[in-house]
């Protein structure tokens, strides 16, 4: 009794409805290559996601670290190096490092791959090791290179985790030993 009621409403809406199921399914095919991830954003320093992954790719190569992110977190070193370049350099060092980062990554494209990731790792550390001591590569490219390195070094050195395992600190007042025989 019901049915041929709700199928006289579908026949007078008919083109609607073919419309609307169109349309869904256009909109379902086309949301798997939307990217919804959150790169933060530098005030100073206008990155694309490609970029970003880049120096993610190169401060990981440099000093390796485990991870299981494809976005970018607050305490990664990427996010570290980054910050320090936003707030701490001068407009024309950041100017700098971009032009340079786009020069070593022009290189690595051009010599080895797209993706830092797909380069065996004796051919990684070949390349990190050539950067960190030649000095034939042109400045723009060696200044992008030494200033990830310092920055995602400086990252490690002063994590919480390295000073209290590695380095043994204590915070300032240090312990209290309450009764102590003099």
């Amino acid at each position: 009794m019901l049915y041929p009621v709700i199928l006289t409403c579908f026949q007078m809406k008919r083109r609607k409805a073919l419309k609307n199921i169109i349309l869904v399914a256009a909109g379902m095919t086309a949301i798997p290559a939307c990217d919804f991830t959150k790169y933060p954003s530098y005030g100073n320093i206008p990155l694309k996601k490609k970029q970003w992954v880049f120096i993610d790719q190169i401060s990981q190569a440099i000093l390796p670290y485990q991870t299981d992110r494809s976005v970018p977190m607050e305490g990664s070193a990427t996010h570290f190096l980054l910050t320090s370049i936003n707030d701490c350099y001068p407009p024309e060092d950041i100017g700098k490092y971009i032009s340079g980062m786009n020069e070593f990554q022009a290189y690595v494209k051009e010599n080895y791959t797209d993706n830092v990731k797909n380069i065996p790792p004796a051919k990684l550390d070949g390349l990190l090791q050539f950067m960190s001591q030649t000095n034939d590569l042109p400045e723009a490219q060696k200044y992008f290179f030494d200033t990830t390195r310092q920055l995602t070094i400086r990252h490690f050195t002063s994590s919480e985790d390295f000073m209290k395992n590695e380095m043994n600190f204590e915070f300032a007042p240090g312990r209290f030993f309450g009764c102590v025989e003099i």
